[in-house]
């Protein structure tokens, strides 16, 4: 399941989102992992391609597409009671309801999966990732003092993991955060 052979990579632009470098190649991709999901049995897998088709969906803005995937992805973990993907799978669905402009859902998605993340050891290989799309959230709803903040916790965190890819990602939003707060608004 994990070779495709399509360029699925993108960039984050200076709105904090994920821009594909070859949009068509990302679509053919999407209709690949569609394809393997009508051939694979195992709910686990079917699970984990919902995942990814509702990530890639919502990269190429098929936000409604996206939805759908992510909702049929938590599902299915639900019956697999696989909880750890139970809340990736809520984190990108926020993910994709922040992008639809629904940031009154998005917003609560990210308040419980904060108390989750507080209240279960569990999630905590999750954290960086939770404040990082929260603040990307903040970002878009123009909160660039809240984004601030928040994507300053996703860096300690970053910086703490070592992964100097993910801290890059996060400095570069900061950048970003304090080019935005420094406009008068």
């Amino acid at each position: 399941m994990d070779a495709i052979p399509f360029n699925m990579n993108f960039h984050i632009d200076r709105n904090l989102r994920e821009q594909p470098e070859d949009l068509e190649d990302m679509k053919r991709g999407i209709r690949f992992w569609r394809d393997q999901l009508e051939t694979t049995e195992p709910l686990s897998l079917k699970a984990l391609l919902n995942g990814r088709i509702g990530v890639f969906s919502r990269i190429v803005k098929d936000l409604d597409e996206s939805e759908r995937r992510l909702r049929s992805a938590i599902e299915q973990h639900d019956i697999l009671q696989d909880h750890k993907q139970i809340f990736v799978n809520q984190l990108r669905l926020a993910h994709t309801y922040q992008w639809k402009k629904e940031f009154t859902k998005a917003n609560q998605m990210f308040n419980e999966l904060m108390m989750k993340l507080h209240k279960n050891p569990l999630y905590q290989d999750y954290k960086d990732f939770l404040y990082q799309h929260y603040a990307k959230c903040k970002f878009d709803e123009g909160k660039y003092d809240a984004a601030y903040s928040l994507f300053q916790v996703a860096l300690r965190v970053r910086i703490d993991k070592g992964n100097y890819q993910l801290i890059r990602s996060t400095e570069t939003c900061i950048n970003r955060c304090k080019e935005l707060r420094q406009v008068p608004r």
